[in-house]
């Protein structure tokens, strides 16, 4: 866990800037340590409620949502959406850093939404809980996440090849979470089981 947090030693997670013209989203990229204490870092990731109204209905992601009027930040709409969604009330000086701001693609076309993900450094894998959101939560071993034998891909309408994905007994995850999290892992140079992302997701 160390390696992934380190490029943001002593940096503010969030510097306050305030919301631009795009909508804006927050997501949080929750780590903490494996059973015991060992070296194997936990990162959290859920399971999204089946929606018609959300463009990411079913898939994999990370906790967050749209910025709120309410909120201070954006590092507080991490927060807030995370408390919303699992049940989780995270410090938020448990923050390491932010990852690059991204721009959101639902089945390779561009939304308007701007995505900034962050990234939280956890005592402990406190157990999740679910939402009207979110059907299921789970802490992932991060060598799940870099093994290349879960290496798979998604098909996408309109699209001549599949992209990216990892096989997480059962779950898939693809798309803008494997954005971001390409990212994370990138940072302490690291790449997701199967590559580098595709312009399509």
């Amino acid at each position: 866990m160390d390696g992934l947090c380190a490029p943001w030693a002593g940096a503010a997670p969030d510097p306050g800037t305030p919301a631009g013209e795009i909508p804006e989203a927050a997501t949080a990229v929750l780590l903490a340590p494996g059973p015991g204490g060992s070296a194997d870092p936990l990162l959290l990731l859920i399971l999204r409620a089946t929606h018609p109204q959300d463009p990411w209905s079913g898939q994999v992601g990370l906790p967050g949502g749209r910025r709120d009027p309410i909120d201070a930040d954006r590092l507080a709409t991490a927060l807030r959406e995370t408390r919303e969604e699992i049940g989780l009330d995270v410090p938020r000086e448990s923050a390491a850093g932010a990852l690059d701001p991204i721009r959101a693609l639902r089945r390779g076309v561009r939304q308007d939404l701007i995505v900034h993900p962050f990234v939280f450094r956890l005592p402990e894998a406190a157990p999740p809980g679910r939402s009207v959101e979110v059907q299921e939560a789970r802490w992932i071993p991060v060598a799940h996440l870099l093994d290349p034998a879960r290496a798979t891909e998604v098909d996408v309408p309109g699209g001549s090849r599949g992209v990216p994905a990892v096989s997480l007994d059962g779950w898939l995850l693809w798309g803008l979470t494997y954005r971001m999290l390409t990212d994370l892992f990138a940072r302490s140079g690291r790449t997701l089981a199967a590559g580098p992302p595709t312009a399509r997701g």
